[in-house]
C-alpha cells in the first residue's frame, strides 16, 4: 500500500518553522499573563521549553521591562533550576533592570538600580566558589557604568555641569574599580583552574579567558565614561583615557581577527584614541577592521558594522570634515538587522550628533556675530561685510533635519535615546546662547525628567516668553500651560490657578484654552479648600479673658454676624456676574 501524501507541504513547513520563534514568544506571553492555561505540562517543563535568554532579550527589545522582571522573579523562585540556569537568569535579570533604569525617569531610576546589588549578592552568597560568580559580578559592574553614562549626560545639560558630574564620576569609578578587581582575580584563578580541569556545570578555561577579555573591554569603557565626566584635555581626562588604553593593550596583542572580541576591542581603542586627539592612530585601528584580501578578515556582526560606521562618522565630525560627514550620514545602504537594535540606535544618534555639530559650528561662525570681525584686511582691500542670511538659512535647514531625526529616533528606539537627544539640544542652546523657544522647552522637559522641578518651571517660563516674542502663539500657550500644570502637580494650587487663568485669557482662540480655564477654577477650589482646612472656622467663640468679654463696645457675636452677611453679599454678587458671562 502506498503512503498517503502528507498534508504539510514543504513550503508550509518552512513558513511554520520561520514563524516558530514568534509563536513561542506569543505563547510565553499568554502563559505569563495567566490568560489561558499553558500546554499540559508543569510550569518548570514549560519554562524549559523556551530559552530564557532569547525570550528576555525579545522582551527588552520591545521595552517590556516589567514583564521581563516578573518572569525573572518567577523563574528565580523555581527550586529545580540548576546552578548554571540560576546564574544565567541572574545575569539576564540584572541586564533587564539596567535597561529599565536607562529608559525610566530619574524618580524611578534609583529604585531599579538599588535592586541590582541585592540580586547579584543572592547568587554570589549561595554559590561563592562557582565560576559564574565572575559573570554575575561583571554584569553588576556594567549596570553601574550604564547608570554613570546617563548621569553624565544629564549633568552636562544642567546649568552647573561641573558641580553635577559628581554622581556620574562615582558610578563610573566604582564600575571601573570593580572590573579591574575582577580582572586581577581571574588572572590568579585561571592557572589553578587550568591545572585542576573543568568540573561539571562550570565555565571552561577558554570561556573564562574570553570573559577576562570582555572584563578588560568593559573596564576600558567605564574609564572612557569617567574621562568624559571631567573637563576635556584635563589631567583627569587624560589619565582615565590612558588607563583605558592600558587595559585594552593585552587584549589587542592576544586577540586575533578570527576571535569574536577582536573587533569590539579594536573599535573601543579607536574611540579612545580619537578622544585623545591621536587621529592617525585611530584611523589605523579602524583600518584593522577592514583589511585587504591578503589578511584575515575580522568577525563583524551586523551590530558591529553599525558601530564601526558610527565611529567613522564621529571621527569625521571631530575633524570638521562636514561634507564627508554629511555624505556618510545620508548613506542608508546598510540593511537593518534584528540583533542590532542598540547599534542601529547608536548609528542614528551619531547622525543626530553630526547635525548638532554642524548647527553649532554655523551658529558660532563669525558671520553670525556682526559685532566681531576677523583680522583687519589690507588698506587696498575694502572690508567685506558679514552676510549672516545664508548661514541663518543653513541653520534653519539643519534644525529641521535634526528635529525630524530626533522624532524618528524617539519612535524607533525609545525614550532613552530621545532623552539623550534632548540633552544634546539643551547643551547646544547653552553653547550658542540661543533663545530658541523649542530648545528652551526641550530643556524644561529634560529637567523635569531629572526631577528638577524648580529649574524646569523657570525653563518653561523662558520658553513661553521666547515663543511669545517670536509671535508663536501655539508654542507660547503650550509652554505656559505646562508650567501651570507643573505647579498643579506640585500641589501649588494658588499659583497654578493664576498661571492657567492667565494663559487661557491670553490665548482665547487656542483649542485647549477652555480646558486651561477649567483647570484654573479647579486649582482655585483646591486652594480655597486647603485654606479652609488649614484655618477652619471656630465652632465656638475662643476663650477670652473676663475683661475682654465685659469691655464696652465689644460684641463678638455681632461682629461674626456682620462678617458673615458681608461674605454672603459678595458671593451673591459674584454669582450674578457669572450668570451674565463676565467671568473675567
Amino acid at each position: 500500500t502506498s503512503t498517503p501524501p502528507s498534508p504539510v507541504t514543504p513550503d508550509f513547513r518552512s513558513r511554520l518553522l520561520a514563524r516558530w520563534p514568534c509563536m513561542r514568544i506569543f505563547g510565553a506571553v499568554i502563559a505569563l499573563c495567566g490568560l489561558v492555561s499553558p500546554w499540559p505540562q508543569s510550569a518548570a517543563e514549560a519554562a524549559e521549553t523556551w530559552r530564557d535568554e532569547a525570550f528576555l532579550a525579545g522582551l527588552r527589545t520591545r521595552r517590556l521591562f516589567e514583564l521581563a522582571a516578573t518572569h525573572c522573579a518567577r523563574r528565580a523562585a523555581d527550586r529545580s533550576l540548576t546552578t548554571v540556569e540560576r546564574g544565567e537568569l541572574t545575569v539576564d535579570w540584572i541586564r533587564t533592570l539596567a535597561e529599565h533604569a536607562r529608559h525610566a525617569p530619574a524618580a524611578q531610576r534609583e529604585g531599579l538600580l538599588r535592586q541590582v546589588p541585592d540580586i547579584a549578592s543572592r547568587f554570589t552568597a549561595a554559590y561563592p566558589e562557582h565560576s559564574l560568580v565572575f559573570l554575575v559580578r561583571t554584569q553588576e559592574a556594567i549596570a553601574n557604568a550604564t547608570a554613570g553614562e546617563l548621569a553624565r549626560l544629564e549633568a552636562d545639560a544642567s546649568p552647573a555641569p561641573v558641580a553635577e558630574r559628581g554622581p556620574a564620576r562615582k558610578l563610573c569609578r566604582a564600575a571601573a574599580t570593580q572590573l579591574e578587581q575582577l580582572d586581577r582575580q581571574l588572572s590568579e584563578y585561571l592557572p589553578a583552574r587550568f591545572r585542576r580541569g573543568t568540573p561539571p556545570d562550570e565555565l571552561s578555561v577558554e570561556q573564562l579567558a574570553s570573559l577576562q577579555h570582555q572584563i578588560r573591554l568593559q573596564a576600558a569603557r567605564a574609564y572612557r565614561g569617567l574621562a568624559l565626566a571631567y573637563d576635556e584635555a584635563s589631567d583627569d581626562w587624560l589619565a582615565a583615557l590612558g588607563r583605558g588604553l592600558q587595559l585594552l593593550d593585552p587584549s589587542l596583542r592576544q586577540l586575533t581577527p578570527e576571535m569574536p572580541l577582536f573587533a569590539p576591542a579594536t573599535l573601543e581603542a579607536a574611540t579612545q584614541l580619537r578622544l585623545l586627539g591621536r587621529v592617525d592612530a585611530a584611523r589605523g585601528m579602524l583600518a584593522r577592521l577592514a583589511p585587504d584580501a591578503s589578511q584575515p578578515k575580522p568577525i563583524l556582526t551586523p551590530a558591529l558594522q553599525w558601530a564601526v560606521r558610527a565611529e567613522q562618522l564621529r571621527a569625521a565630525v571631530g575633524q570638521r570634515r562636514w561634507r564627508e560627514a554629511a555624505t556618510m550620514a545620508a548613506d542608508q545602504t546598510a540593511q537593518p538587522a534584528a540583533d542590532a537594535d542598540a547599534a542601529q540606535a547608536d548609528w542614528d544618534f551619531a547622525r543626530f550628533e553630526s547635525l548638532i555639530a554642524r548647527w553649532q559650528a554655523a551658529a558660532t561662525s563669525p558671520a553670525m556675530s556682526p559685532g566681531t570681525s576677523p583680522a583687519t584686511p589690507p588698506a587696498s582691500t575694502p572690508p567685506a561685510a558679514p552676510s549672516p542670511e545664508p548661514l541663518r538659512s543653513e541653520i534653519d535647514a539643519i534644525r529641521q533635519q535634526a528635529i525630524a531625526l530626533l522624532e524618528q529616533i524617539d519612535a524607533e528606539h525609545g525614550p532613552y535615546w530621545k532623552h539623550r537627544g534632548d540633552l544634546l539640544l539643551v547643551r547646544l542652546g547653552a553653547a550658542t546662547g540661543t533663545r530658541d523657544a523649542d530648545l528652551l522647552g526641550r530643556a524644561a522637559d529634560s529637567l523635569l525628567t531629572q526631577a528638577r522641578v524648580d529649574a524646569a518651571l523657570r525653563a518653561y517660563e523662558q520658553a513661553a516668553s521666547a515663543a511669545a516674542a517670536e509671535q508663536h502663539g501655539d508654542a507660547a500657550f503650550t509652554w505656559a500651560y505646562k508650567a501651570g500644570l507643573l505647579q498643579q502637580r506640585q500641589g501649588r494650587h494658588e499659583d497654578a490657578a493664576a498661571r492657567l487663568r492667565a494663559v487661557s485669557i491670553a490665548h482665547p482662540q487656542h483649542p485647549q484654552a477652555p480646558l486651561a480655564h477649567l483647570a484654573a477654577l479647579w486649582n482655585l477650589a483646591q486652594a480655597l479648600r486647603s485654606a479652609s482646612l488649614t484655618n477652619p472656622p471656630p465652632s465656638a467663640p475662643p476663650p477670652q479673658a473676663p475683661a475682654a468679654l465685659n469691655s464696652p463696645g465689644t460684641d463678638p457675636a455681632g461682629a461674626d454676624a456682620a462678617t458673615t452677611a458681608a461674605a454672603r453679599k459678595q458671593a451673591a454678587a459674584a454669582r450674578t456676574v457669572g450668570r451674565n458671562g463676565n467671568w473675567k
